[in-house]
């Protein structure tokens, strides 16, 4: 009996192990070639919240692609929450979700004035770009999508609002018109 524990155990180890190892290689990224996929901040001069270093990561194997950023509140007020979101040029894309600071909250603090804050996983391997990595991925030839980044919105901690709603559906509407 111990021994079919034993081996059950080592089984569940190596699976275990197996696992892990197969999510670290679907865990490497590269960052979008803008020949290829052309990441834009849209200019938004009214608004404290600026996005600066921007990078669209694409999985090189499975998964989905990641945003890296650094947010700048460039205003005089502390932020609560802030909505960002991406665009592309196929009429497709969304809030940007997950862990803080994707869900919104920067941290369990404010975001105050004057503050930056870097958005993103910083825990993916990022390989170079290459002909084998361009041609696993299907990229190549002229320009494939555009994507935007704006924030959408912004809650200051008095509760106050920053509104950028009415622009970013405009924009999506565009780019959904142009795509049928």
């Amino acid at each position: 009996m111990r021994f079919v524990i034993l081996v059950c155990e080592l089984c569940l180890l190596v699976a275990t192990v197996s696992a892990q190892s197969a999510k670290t290689n679907d865990s490497q990224y590269v960052i979008a070639p803008s020949e290829y996929i052309f990441l834009a901040v849209a200019t938004q001069p009214d608004c404290p919240l600026r996005i600066d270093d921007a990078q669209l990561l694409i999985p090189v194997g499975e998964g989905r692609p990641e945003y890296r950023y650094k947010l700048s509140n460039r205003g005089g007020k502390p932020i609560n929450y802030f909505t960002v979101v991406a665009w592309s040029a196929e009429g497709t894309g969304g809030t940007l979700g997950g862990p803080p600071p994707w869900d919104g909250r920067v941290t369990d603090r404010l975001l105050q004035a004057g503050e930056s804050v870097k958005v993103g996983r910083d825990d993916v391997v990022v390989v170079p770009w290459n002909p084998s990595v361009r041609e696993k991925l299907h990229l190549g030839g002229k320009l494939q999508t555009l994507v935007v980044l704006l924030v959408d919105q912004i809650t200051f901690a008095d509760g106050t609002k920053y509104d950028f709603q009415a622009a970013s559906k405009s924009l999506i509407e565009y780019f959904s018109d142009r795509a049928k």
